[in-house]
């Protein structure tokens, strides 16, 4: 599936960028896309236990499944 993750404030900084998209497998959880975005921007892996990530605008925790 293909889903677009927006970085805001320090994030945007340590990956250089305020979106972008990443292909992950059907049945991804949060937790998946936190291991995919680290291993892609490992500046984020020192600071992954404090990064909070939303899903259409409600925050997930990480064995909340995504949908493409």
């Amino acid at each position: 599936m293909r889903l677009k993750v927006l970085y805001f404030g320090p994030l945007k900084t340590h990956t250089g960028c305020g979106e972008e998209a990443m292909d992950l497998p059907d049945g991804s959880t949060v937790a998946g896309l936190l291991d995919h975005c680290c291993a892609a921007h490992p500046a984020l892996a020192a600071g992954r236990a404090s990064l909070l990530v939303s899903v259409d605008r409600e925050f997930a925790r990480p064995e909340t499944k995504l949908k493409g």
